[in-house]
């Protein structure tokens, strides 16, 4: 991995990378339909060779499903496999109601269903393997992908990684459901339109104040208030125009290491892992459907888009699966018990207790997984 991606000590203490990295401006872009672009995109990697699309039955990887498939179908091209997780032992985690939906709609030539039971720990055998060949990636839970992987080597795996950021709601989005409702919104959103256009000191000191309540526990006081400081520089930091913010987000740190984590540990198996939806091209297509406002919404971004392709039932849900469970398990709690609380951690960025309490707990905090592995890592390292 590039040195210049690595995560300094309080970005490894509440995994999250901060910032974004320059690029020299393109020329602008034909103008191009946002489904255009995309059908293209996909008919380049349906032609390489076997493809499958990771389906959850979420927003975005239903879309990337049925898509895919109208393309192959009208491009006499050979037709992407659907690939789901599915865990038998969380059944807060069955969406098997969504897949189903879209499965019925689309009706992909296979569906390759992976049961995942404790094998996605980002400390259990698969991760601690991985962890041992690599070292600390991020994000932590990319070590636990191994299996996926090795069920379809060789393949062009289509993901929907950016697709919260892109099509959820930026900065400017108040100021467009502003203009769809015609001046007349829903409470609190005029108080949200004001604030998008408001001096950057004003928007850093609502983003302290919003995000103070979920700051992690396990960092110390000083730790805490300059995470919140990067925080809130990072959110108000986000351009107005929203095809500028929608351009960003590729150029985020967090994608571009998280981008390279994935192709270490997917390369193992003859795995390329593609994101259509961080694509310069699809976001130059999005960008000027958009316009300076964007969507008003998620479910209206989705609804004009995909709409024509994705079952209604599923471009209006607003739930998401946590996993949280899943990653810190059962290798993950034995290991905390028995952690000595200060392998793998800087003490004066984090309390040992607390950050332990929080992978104990019955939904452990997905920001302590890096810590986690570091922790793992530092106690095998001295044993």
């Amino acid at each position: 991995m590039r040195s210049d991606w690595s995560l300094d000590p309080l970005e490894i203490a509440v995994e999250h990378p901060f910032g974004a990295v320059d690029v020299p401006r393109r020329r602008p872009p034909p103008v191009e339909g946002v489904r255009d672009a995309l059908d293209a995109l996909l008919a380049d990697l349906l032609a390489a060779g076997p493809t499958g699309v990771l389906f959850s039955g979420g927003r975005d990887s239903s879309a990337l499903l049925a898509v895919a498939v109208l393309v192959a179908r009208r491009q006499q091209l050979p037709e992407p496999i659907a690939v789901t997780c599915v865990y038998p032992e969380h059944v807060d985690l069955d969406e098997t109601a969504a897949q189903h939906a879209v499965i019925g709609a689309v009706r992909p030539a296979d569906w390759l269903r992976i049961e995942i039971r404790d094998e996605m720990d980002v400390v259990g055998p698969a991760a601690q393997l991985s962890l041992r060949r690599h070292g600390y990636l991020y994000p932590a839970t990319v070590q636990s992908w191994d299996q996926i992987y090795a069920a379809v080597p060789g393949y062009r795996l289509i993901d929907g990684e950016g697709g919260d950021e892109v099509l959820g709601p930026l900065r400017a989005s108040p100021l467009a459901h502003l203009r769809r409702r015609q001046g007349r919104p829903y409470p609190g959103r005029r108080g949200d339109a004001a604030l998008a256009l408001a001096p950057g000191v004003v928007r850093r000191a609502a983003a302290r104040r919003a995000s103070g309540p979920e700051a992690p526990t396990w960092l110390r006081p000083e730790a805490r208030r300059e995470y919140l400081r990067r925080l809130a520089n990072e959110l108000a930091a986000e351009p107005l125009d929203w095809r500028a913010a929608v351009r960003r987000q590729p150029r985020l740190r967090g994608h571009l290491i998280g981008a390279e984590s994935v192709r270490l540990v997917a390369q193992s198996h003859g795995v390329e892992v593609v994101s259509p939806l961080l694509h310069p091209r699809f976001l130059d297509a999005l960008a000027a459907r958009g316009g300076p406002l964007g969507f008003a919404s998620r479910t209206t971004a989705m609804n004009e888009l995909f709409g024509d392709v994705v079952p209604a039932c599923v471009v209006r849900r607003h739930t998401k699966a946590s996993f949280n469970q899943v990653f810190c398990g059962r290798h993950s709690r034995e290991f905390a018990t028995k952690w000595d609380g200060a392998a793998g951690i800087d003490s004066e960025l984090v309390d040992a207790e607390a950050l332990r309490a929080s992978w104990l707990s019955s939904m452990p905090h997905g920001a302590s997984f890096a810590l986690l592995q570091h922790a793992w890592l530092a106690t095998v390292r001295a044993a």
